[in-house]
């Protein structure tokens, strides 16, 4: 659906594709593929290698591992 977080993935990696919240639209999509096996599976290839690169647990932890060191060094001022 389009929820932002999804939208953002989606429009960043151009991985599938994103519809209103709605049955109708959904399903559409999901014929769009059935019919079209080569879009589906060059969305799911650019997918994987998306989430490889910038979702996969290393890549989350050496970003959160980043954030915490720069706080620790003052580099990062939070709130107060």
């Amino acid at each position: 659906n389009d929820h932002p977080e999804q939208q953002f993935i989606i429009s960043e990696s151009n991985c599938g594709i994103c519809v209103p919240y709605d049955e109708k639209k959904f399903a559409e999509a999901i014929v769009f593929l059935i019919k079209n096996p080569g879009v589906a599976v060059d969305m799911g290839t650019k997918g994987r290698l998306y989430i490889e690169k910038n979702r996969s647990y290393n890549i989350i932890c050496d970003i959160v591992e980043s954030v915490y060191l720069n706080l620790m060094e003052g580099k990062i001022q939070t709130e107060r």
